[in-house]
């Protein structure tokens, strides 16, 4: 959930942080909360974004890098399970006494320190006036624009805010969000967790109170409309497909009824005649199904970009599936007006003609 605290109330530095302190022991203490953090942007919500700069390097446009900056209490990675790969994250000892510190994430610490400890190095950064901050500690990186968007900034840091300058930790932590995570259903703990707020300060209001799956589902939202749309064209396709290669099939199948009957009447026996049928479909399926392999490999490119990650344009199932679909329908289409035919009193047929 997220607050915002009104700066004729809250325009101190203390003052912000003393609200944020007592606010997350309150809701520490709520049963079924494993933990609680405090941060100025999350992941698929939005954040701020700050320029950086390798040690040494002249501050020119040339030289500046960009990386998105989430501002953190203690226990924010615990509570969203970013995995720590080095050195340490924050805690409550880390305050504006202390020097300025950097978490930074895999992606920047793979792309600008190769080879080497990350740890104890340092950038310099551009959101606050102390110019140089310390990394103490590497994390995993997020998909910070969605699963499957294009992630428009590479790279992520993240400050402790209790390390931030007065006048710039007021002013970030002013408004941010309130991360839990409980065992269960965490919606069902926000009514305690609203009721924390209040017992902290009564004017304060809530809102955007969801859980962080639905942060996730909303940034996937327009892609699978486009998903389901297509899936559902898709299916129908392959219903016209369906029919329309049965209808064909057994069309041609019925064409050759006298053939099939002068067959029988010379002595051919009745399974002999149908697989007779049935493998000279199968020569036309397994023709017709190569070229549609084909084209269907060469449309992949079209469908890439409304796949997910997870998803190759190539997946094998799918092509076998379905290929293996209608193959199946066009041996049925085959099979079953040969196997009629068989039926039929080759004799007296001949005597109708």
């Amino acid at each position: 959930m997220e607050l915002s605290l009104p700066t004729a109330r809250y325009d101190t530095a203390a003052e912000v942080r003393g609200f944020w302190a007592e606010l997350e022991r309150r809701v520490a203490e709520i049963p079924a909360v494993v933990s609680v953090s405090a941060s100025s942007g999350l992941p698929f919500a939005g954040a701020s974004e700050s320029s950086f700069l390798m040690p040494g390097e002249p501050r020119i446009i040339a030289n500046t890098k960009m990386a998105v900056a989430y501002f953190v209490d203690a226990g924010y990675f615990e509570t969203l399970k970013i995995p720590l790969h080095a050195g340490r994250t924050f805690t409550t000892q880390d305050t504006t006494e202390t020097p300025l510190a950097l978490v930074i994430d895999q992606a920047l610490a793979d792309k600008f320190f190769p080879g080497q400890d990350p740890i104890g190095q340092q950038l310099q950064e551009g959101m606050t006036d102390k110019g140089v901050a310390e990394i103490v500690g590497v994390v995993g990186h997020v998909a910070h624009y969605g699963l499957d968007g294009p992630q428009r900034t590479q790279y992520q840091m993240y400050y402790a805010y209790r390390r931030l300058p007065e006048q710039t930790q007021a002013r970030v932590a002013s408004g941010m969000t309130l991360s839990v995570r409980t065992q269960g259903d965490p919606l069902g703990y926000a009514t305690q967790v609203r009721e924390a707020v209040t017992a902290v300060d009564p004017d304060q209001p809530v809102f955007a109170v969801q859980t962080l799956e639905q942060y996730i589902a909303d940034s996937v939202a327009p892609r699978r409309f486009t998903s389901a749309l297509l899936s559902m064209f898709a299916g129908l396709a392959l219903l016209l497909a369906a029919v329309g290669l049965y209808a064909t099939m057994a069309n041609s199948v019925a064409q050759r009824t006298h053939e099939l009957e002068v067959r029988m009447a010379l002595g051919a026996q009745p399974r002999h005649v149908v697989w007779l049928v049935v493998r000279q479909g199968l020569v036309l399926l397994v023709a017709g199904a190569a070229l549609g392999l084909v084209g269907a490999l060469a449309l992949t490119r079209v469908m890439t970009s409304l796949l997910t990650q997870q998803v190759s344009p190539t997946d094998p199932a799918t092509y076998i599936g379905v290929t293996l679909l209608l193959v199946a329908i066009g041996l049925l289409a085959a099979y079953v007006p040969a196997r009629r035919a068989t039926r039929i009193d080759p004799i007296g047929a001949l005597r109708q003609k």
